[in-house]
Parts: C-alpha cells; sequence; structure tokens
C-alpha cells in the first residue's frame, strides 16, 4: 500500500461507497417474452452496485450507464481507503507490540 496522509483519507472518505460492481442478465417478468423461457435472452446486462450491511443484508443498487465511471471511482476510493486504514492498524499494533515487550 502507498502512504497516504491525514488529509487523503479525509477526502477519500466524503466520496467512498463499500460495494462491488456487477454486471447481471434479468428476466423482465412478462410470461410471453422469450426471457421467460430462455435464460440467454434475458435483458442486459444491467449494472449494480452490490453492498453486505453490517446486519448481512445484502443491498443492490441499480446503476445507469451515465454514472458507471463516476460509480466506479467511489468504489476505488473505497478499496483505496480500506487498504489506508487497515496498514494504519498494522502499524499501531507492530507499535503496541514493541510497547509491551
Amino acid at each position: 500500500m502507498n502512504k497516504i496522509d491525514i488529509s487523503e483519507i479525509a477526502l477519500l472518505s466524503r466520496r467512498a461507497v463499500p460495494g462491488s460492481l456487477v454486471s447481471v442478465r434479468v428476466p423482465c417478468g412478462k410470461s410471453n417474452c422469450a426471457c421467460a423461457r430462455n435464460p440467454a435472452m434475458r435483458h442486459g446486462p444491467h449494472l449494480y452496485l452490490k453492498y453486505r450491511r453490517a446486519d448481512g443484508r445484502q443491498i443492490s443498487v441499480y446503476v445507469p450507464r451515465a454514472a458507471y465511471g463516476r460509480v466506479r471511482a467511489m468504489v476505488r476510493s473505497w478499496r483505496r481507503l480500506w487498504g489506508a486504514i487497515v496498514t494504519a492498524g498494522e502499524k499501531n499494533l507492530d507499535q503496541l507490540r514493541e510497547e509491551i515487550r
């Protein structure tokens, strides 16, 4: 992980969203549509942001194609933020180990 400072953590935290972008093909629900009989004919691909909440429920948010780049950048910000937090925690743990020896 590259070095990251507190000001960057603050910036990332304002634009970061947790989750993953996934592409899915879905049936429309109309019984006379070809997608009801043939899974290969499902509609899409449609983009969704999927996230598992702290209570275990999975959330799916539809992402219009026009917003894909922005949402992708937000997910990347989350991963970078999370990596910085984990790195800081590991450094703190190393320091704690040294102090209690």
